[in-house]
Formats: structure tokens, sequence, C-alpha cells
């Protein structure tokens, strides 16, 4: 079985699950990445062998089009092996990003249990936002988190850590 690399790019979030989800429907295909590129553009990275590479393209360019969101592709058959080495970077740059957030989410755990509460309100809103969104069933929905104010934020903070018993 022969590797290849197929991507598709498009406009919008909508128009990129719509066009991973036919391409991974039509064809024994693997989605390797999904690219965000600033102004809305998305690129969907796929991986197999080269025919069934080549029928999931042929197939997302069909629901990129229908749906008007299709700007280009590209199929390489046979990549480098050195071209994983693009993939690899973002998905590092990915799993730092959510250990920053773990240690941040501890570090705060930690000031609450050390009655060290002032901290939290040394922080900015935009951090105290960042921090929120890293709870797991927190009391704010992603939407109140948005347009919380700074004692809205700690106090649900603080709540929602008493829920989770001090974890």
């Amino acid at each position: 079985m022969t590797e290849a690399l197929g991507m598709v790019e498009v406009r919008g979030y909508l128009g990129a699950v719509a066009v991973a989800d036919a391409a991974l429907k039509a064809a024994n295909v693997h989605l390797a990445a999904s690219e965000r590129i600033k102004g809305g553009i998305t690129t969907i990275v796929l991986n197999g062998d080269v025919a069934a590479v080549a029928a999931a393209v042929e197939a997302a360019i069909v629901v990129g089009k229908q749906i008007g969101t299709y700007r280009s592709h590209h199929v390489i058959p046979r990549p480098d092996r050195q071209t994983d080495l693009l993939f690899a970077k973002e998905k590092l740059n990915r799993e730092s990003e959510v250990i920053s957030a773990r240690k941040e989410e501890v570090k705060i755990r930690e000031l609450l249990s050390s009655q060290k509460v002032s901290e939290l309100e040394d922080m900015k809103v935009v951090d105290l936002r960042k921090l929120a969104l890293t709870f797991e069933n927190f009391t704010l929905s992603s939407k109140e988190i948005k347009y919380a104010t700074k004692a809205v934020l700690i106090e649900a903070i603080k709540e929602t850590i008493i829920k989770q018993g001090g974890k």
C-alpha cells in the first residue's frame, strides 16, 4: 500500500466539517490534520493509499462546491518523509498549549486550596476567562464566560473547584 497525502482548502468551519465528513465517508482514509489559517480558511489533510486519497479528495471537492466553500485541493502521492515534520510541529504546538492550560489550572487550584484567593483577584479578566474555559463542567457556559465580569468569574471558579471537591 503506497501512502498519499491529500489536502482540501475551504472557507469556514462549516465547510471544513462538511468536506472532512464527505472525504472520510467516501474512502478508507484518515484525517491527519485540520489547519486553520487566518481569514477563515481551513485546510483538511487526509492520508491513506493513493487511490483512496484521490477518491476522498474528489468527494470533498464535490461537497465543498455544493455548499460554496471550496477553494483548492492537492494530492501528493508518496510524499517525502520530511513532509511529516510540518504536521509534527503543529501537533507539538497544540500539545504545549494544552499543557500550559493544565499548569495554569493546577496553579489556581493550589492557590484556592492554600487560601490565596487574593492572587485570583490580581489576574486579568482575559486570563480568568482562559482559565475558566479549561475546567470541565464549569458553572458558566462559554457565552457567559465571554461576557462575565471579573467578580463573577472569580466566584464561578471558586464554586467549580468546590463542586469538584477541591481536586
